[in-house]
């Protein structure tokens, strides 16, 4: 097998062409034909340049003729199904559907399903089955980018890839392929009807070098609450979405025929269309579906289970979908669904990251605040910012009049704090709104001060967090998280950290791989994957694979403290969710989860009853409490004998025993949401 572009010798070539195996799910050879027609392209033209050296017979010929058009018939496919998904498309996606169809070494590849996450020689055995087939994937890329065939307009955008925008030529290639074979996946929600075949669901997992990692183990009491979530039927307004679609569809053509020059004179529309296209965007497949629908119908979804041991839904559902006010005092989520007994009703825990969080870790005052139903606790943290600038302890951040423009930028500090990320990141993200200093500059002076003044707001905000009487626990937390990071590795690099599930008691592993980014050269075309390994130097150009022991590779260290604290209080409200659709499940109550919220039919807990705010204090809320006891087990059992962090350890269990004991149980704020 070559490891390079060049020809290859005849007898390897007739080797390999003798040892083939038949293709799987392509497209039919007379729909190839209308296609290759339809374009007026030549499959000549996309065919290797060494089978005339080779000197295949005249039936041979036939066959790799006949391929040629299939793979041109895939790649084109996987690039109109990315337009009409208004995603991206690029060289290895187009790679990884032919490979799908042509290679075996790809299918055998399990539990990889692309070429990002194999080895590399089973990458260069994939790259040589597709070129023994007749399959140019260099050649079909460039035909697939360059517009030629005039299927749709792309556009190249660096590190993302291709953006299709798909011209009316594409619906004749659509009616041509569509229920011809099982084509490219779709990429956006889609609509899942009652009565529609049962997809298989969903198995959380990460790949890396043919190898699992940070997979999701589900056993028989997180089966019991993925089926309850699937029970659930929902009624969806096929009329009222088709007319907020067709809404954002006039914003975002005004928005593209508006000159750039007069942009700045519509700010407020500017606004209102950038958000209609991210709607046009995401909700594509569902109105591909729903414009041949009128009036109401009954939808459904299948659920899985994340890495965080959250619960997402698989089809179109209300959890990606705003609950925001827009327009007529509504949000898009009360328009589009309700229960078949009645509108939704949105319960919402307050601040839940932060209330979980400051019970874990015995914080009474922080409990109390952000449980706080008067002032919400991204105002209190705003308030006290805004102090601080009042004194003068910001002087780098942007004049501000009030706390009710640091809002917004508290909110993102906090939630992007607890989610793991670097401060410093966070200000370097957000430098356009927050900063004096103009971030878009190709002066390097300006750049330098634009550097530094992201380094300066950042000790800044740093100094503010160390003023809040609690923030020591907190990054108490995060530094004993790190801790527990780097004993787990020392102990075994392969291992990752382990702990318990306190709702259904499975084992959670947290072992993300350490990998980077590898480029396959393939003709003038790079094939990026990613490798279990690292670079021994800078420029990149020696790699060190990484051994694997018991089959998995050495664990990402930095990946691992960075992500480990908010994984477990991700966990955490994962369980309180979880007891809460448990216990709804027991009283026949219609729900939908996301993931710290809860819709259920509007008066099914009304004012006779013990609304669900209270409810969930009193019930869900105790179980939650008493099976923390499995996370303080497992950090004692880490960080024990931990000089720095072993009698804060002990501590923080003592405080949550002799609450349990004393049965004062904490009640997790809930508010009604919509």
């Amino acid at each position: 097998m070559p490891r390079t572009n060049r020809k290859p010798a005849r007898a390897d070539w007739r080797a390999a062409w003798d040892a083939r195996e038949p293709a799987v799910n392509v497209p039919p050879a007379e729909v190839a034909g209308k296609v290759a027609e339809l374009l007026d392209v030549r499959a000549e033209a996309l065919r290797p340049k060494f089978l005339g050296y080779v000197a295949p017979t005249r039936e041979e010929l036939a066959e790799v003729h006949l391929t040629a058009q299939q793979a041109l018939v895939v790649a084109l496919d996987t690039a109109v199904r990315a337009g009409l998904d208004h995603e991206s498309v690029t060289f290895r996606q187009v790679v990884d559907q032919l490979a799908e169809r042509w290679s075996p070494s790809f299918r055998a590849a399990d539990p990889a399903t692309t070429v990002y996450d194999m080895k590399l020689e089973t990458v260069e055995r994939v790259r040589w089955e597709l070129l023994v087939r007749g399959i140019d994937t260099a050649a079909l890329w460039r035909y697939v980018v360059s517009g030629q065939h005039h299927l749709y307009r792309p556009k190249l955008i660096p590190q993302v890839g291709y953006r299709i925008a798909p011209r009316r030529k594409a619906l004749a290639f659509e009616d041509l392929v569509r229920g011809t074979y099982i084509r490219p996946p779709e990429q956006r929600p889609t609509l899942l009807l009652e009565g529609d075949p049962e997809p298989a669901r969903r198995v959380k997992r990460r790949v890396a070098g043919e190898q699992v990692y940070n997979a999701v183990l589900t056993g028989e009491r997180s089966q019991r609450v993925l089926d309850r979530l699937e029970a659930v039927r929902l009624v969806f307004n096929v009329d009222f979405f088709k007319e907020d679609y067709r809404h954002a569809q006039r914003l975002v053509r005004w928005r593209e025929k508006l000159p750039r020059a007069r942009r700045a004179k519509y700010p407020k529309r500017q606004r209102a269309a950038a958000r209609a296209k991210k709607m046009v965007e995401r909700f594509s497949r569902v109105w591909e579906r729903a414009q041949h629908l009128d009036g109401t119908v009954t939808i459904r979804s299948r659920f899985f289970r994340g890495i965080n041991r959250r619960f997402h839904a698989q089809h179109f559902w209300p959890e990606h979908v705003s609950g925001k006010v827009d327009r007529d005092g509504s949000s898009p989520r009360e328009r589009w669904f309700m229960f078949p007994t009645g509108a939704l009703r949105g319960y919402d825990v307050m601040s839940s990251q932060t209330q979980i969080l400051a019970i874990l870790l015995g914080i009474r005052e922080l409990e109390r605040l952000a449980s706080d139903p008067e002032r919400p606790f991204k105002v209190y943290l705003a308030e006290r910012l805004f102090e601080a600038y009042q004194r003068g302890e910001l002087p780098t951040m942007r004049p501000v009049s009030g706390p009710a423009q640091l809002v917004p930028m508290m909110k993102t500090i906090w939630t992007r704090h607890l989610y793991g990320s670097r401060l410093q990141q966070i200000v370097r993200d957000n430098a356009r709104d927050w900063l004096v200093v103009d971030p878009y500059t190709d002066d390097p002076a300006s750049r330098a001060r634009f550097t530094s003044t992201v380094i300066q707001l950042t000790r800044e905000l740093e100094a503010f967090l160390t003023t809040l009487p609690w923030y020591a626990q907190i990054a108490r937390w995060f530094a004993a998280s790190q801790q527990i990071a780097r004993i787990a590795q020392l102990g075994n690099p392969h291992g990752g950290a382990t702990f318990v599930d306190p709702f259904s008691r499975e084992v959670v592993r947290f072992n993300p791989t350490r990998r980077v980014r590898y480029a396959v050269r393939i003709s003038r075309q790079t094939l990026p994957i990613s490798l279990p390994g690292y670079w021994k130097d800078a420029a990149h150009s020696m790699f060190e694979p990484s051994p694997r022991v018991a089959g998995d590779y050495i664990v990402s260290g930095r990946k691992l403290r960075s992500s480990l604290a908010p994984m477990l209080i991700h966990m955490l409200d994962a369980n309180l969710s979880a007891h809460l659709i448990e216990w709804l499940g027991s009283l026949d109550v219609p729900f939908v989860a996301l993931h710290d919220a809860w819709l259920i039919p509007a008066g099914t807990m009304g004012a006779e009853n013990q609304p669900l705010s209270n409810l969930i204090g009193v019930v869900a809320t105790q179980e939650w409490f008493r099976d923390l006891g499995h996370l303080y087990d497992r950090l004692a059992e880490y960080l024990g004998n931990d000089p720095e962090h072993g009698e804060w350890v002990r501590s923080i269990r003592r405080q949550w025993q002799a609450r349990l004991d004393a049965q004062d149980y904490p009640r997790i704020a809930v508010s009604p949401s919509r």
